[in-house]
């Protein structure tokens, strides 16, 4: 097979996947129900399922492969696309999505262990031990199909870096546990470099550098304090990050730390000083930087937590939230581990500081 053939066929997969997703991006976003639920934002469809209908046909040792080849196909699929791949549902309103994030989003649970229905005789103890389904099914975990070798976690994390995620995302820890299912430290270490490379380039997302900054193993690939200059021109940088970033370093590396804080009241000042103090590897076409207004904000509410003078009561996230109330309805109706009245006890706590999740 030649180099043209097998770039057509790797263009054709990315080609079909682009498609199967705005197909189910309609649909979910088409749907009443979904309508009902909420009118204003844009909902996803399971990724999952669009994973399995990708990679299942191809043989398990060529799909590491592949998810490299996919994205170093992208650049050129995009060119042809007019940059950004639209989709519009029944409403008229269009979904833009990055092709780097939707790979993303295939890639991460195509390798995360899953759940299984496996159908059982109800003699067996499986079965007895889990009510998951009246018709005698359970459910089992199987593990990901696809091994991947560190040098494939190596180049996946250089791919996975720059794409730009929203703040509150918690897809990084997945993204780490993909790479290194292990958790050996020594591998871990191995794709700091990358992370290393992409802070001083300016390519890393505000995602991912938060991340970075509060993790054990790749915090110390960071080495520059001006790393919390540098995610508060990307993002609201929350005062844990930069509290995880400073701890078990040096005493110059915390003194040199406050002094970037006082680079960040310098930079409140005014435009100009908001301008003059943005580090050069930040390009000025950064979809992530922050207005200087925006960047205000996000400093002040940095510093006052930094300060412990924060006086907001602490709100639930909405993302624990919703995943609480899916996890305990399941343990108090499926699993039937939970009871009832303290299932009501949280719906109380969630609604009186959530109250649009009534419908939820």
């Amino acid at each position: 097979m030649t180099l043209t053939t097998e770039k057509e066929e790797v263009k054709a997969i990315l080609d079909n996947l682009c498609e199967l997703y705005q197909a189910d991006l309609k649909k979910v976003n088409g749907s009443g129900a979904y309508r009902e639920r909420n009118r204003n934002e844009q909902s996803r469809p399971s990724f999952l399922p669009l994973a399995k209908k990708i990679f299942d046909d191809i043989p398990a040792s060529k799909v590491p492969a592949l998810y490299l080849a996919l994205f170093e196909c992208v650049p050129d699929y995009v060119a042809t696309h007019n940059l950004q791949t639209q989709v519009e549902n029944e409403n008229g309103r269009k979904a833009v999505f990055s092709v780097e994030e939707l790979l993303l989003n295939v890639i991460i649970p195509y390798q995360l262990p899953h759940s299984v229905k496996a159908q059982c005789s109800h003699s067996s103890e499986a079965c007895s031990s889990n009510k998951k389904s009246s018709k005698g099914a359970h459910y089992v975990q199987v593990p990901a199909r696809v091994r991947l070798e560190i040098e494939h976690s190596v180049r996946l994390m250089r791919h996975f870096l720059p794409i730009k995620l929203p703040p509150e995302t918690k897809i990084w820890r997945q993204i780490r546990y993909i790479l290194v299912p292990s958790n050996n430290k020594e591998k871990l270490r191995m794709l700091g470099p990358e992370v290393s490379e992409a802070f001083m380039n300016g390519t890393i997302s505000f995602a991912a550098l938060t991340f970075a900054m509060k993790d054990d193993v790749l915090s110390q690939f960071i080495s520059e304090p001006s790393a919390i200059l540098h995610a508060l021109y990307l993002g609201p940088l929350g005062a844990p990050t930069v509290e995880g970033f400073a701890s078990g370093r040096s005493a110059e590396f915390r003194k040199q730390c406050r002094a970037v804080l006082s680079e960040v009241e310098m930079a409140m000042k005014s435009p100009e000083e908001f301008s003059d103090r943005k580090s050069s590897s930040i390009r000025d076409g950064n979809l992530e930087l922050c207005s200087f207004h925006n960047f205000r904000q996000n400093a002040q509410i940095l510093l006052r937590d930094l300060r412990g003078e924060s006086k907001v009561d602490a709100i639930i996230p909405m993302g624990w939230a919703c995943a609480a109330l899916k996890k305990f309805a399941r343990k108090t109706y499926v699993e039937k581990t939970w009871k009832e009245e303290n299932l009501y006890e949280l719906i109380w706590t969630i609604m009186c500081q959530r109250p649009n999740l009534k419908k939820y």
